[in-house]
């Protein structure tokens, strides 16, 4: 029967006789398509490095592999390609600028709405001023008072009070003249 450490011992065979060896590092025997010219071109004392590889730049990122007893046995590397990070940075850029713009279009088209809808509003407060100052008072009849219940509503109700108001005393005022008018 085997003891662990003999186990171990087989394993590290194995994996030897599976990887390749540069001076004192083990290179794992699974490199999908690395050959060793790319080993002499990485910093192993750095743990994220660009590298330049088959015409192509990688992002490299090494970490440490720690045995038992806390010593450093090797380094485990992953390589991607730094065209992939930056299509996928254009690509999250495209969207999120697409979204604030279409967020920023419906918060001018809430804008534009809530705007025209005041216009509106105030337009028609406005008219009422407007034909009070001219004395045609008989547009208060016309005049639907707003149902609604903000400070817009509240003014455009005083004022058709008020023009009825004017209208009456107006009309006292015409015939009170015409009465006198005709002593």
């Amino acid at each position: 029967m085997k003891t662990l450490g003999d186990m171990v011992i087989d394993a590290y065979k194995n994996y030897i006789n599976m990887g390749k060896s540069l001076n004192d590092w083990l290179l794992g025997a699974k490199s999908n398509g690395i050959d060793d010219l790319i080993i002499e071109k990485i910093d192993f004392n750095k743990s994220i490095q660009t590298i330049d590889y088959k015409g192509e730049r990688y992002l490299l990122t090494l970490q440490s592999l720690n045995g038992f007893r806390g010593e450093e046995i090797g380094k485990v590397g992953v390589m991607h390609p730094i065209s992939i990070y930056n299509r996928e940075f254009f690509e999250m850029v495209l969207w999120h600028g697409l979204i604030v713009l279409v967020v920023i279009f419906l918060f001018g088209l809430v804008m534009f709405l809530i705007a025209k809808r005041l216009k509106v509003r105030m337009d028609s407060t406005y008219a009422l001023c407007e034909a009070f100052k001219h004395k045609q008072f008989d547009i208060v009849d016309k005049v639907e008072p707003e149902k609604e219940n903000d400070e817009i509503s509240l003014i455009k109700n005083d004022l058709i009070e008020l023009g009825k108001m004017l209208r009456s005393y107006y009309i006292q005022l015409k015939e009170t003249v015409a009465s006198r008018t005709k002593e």
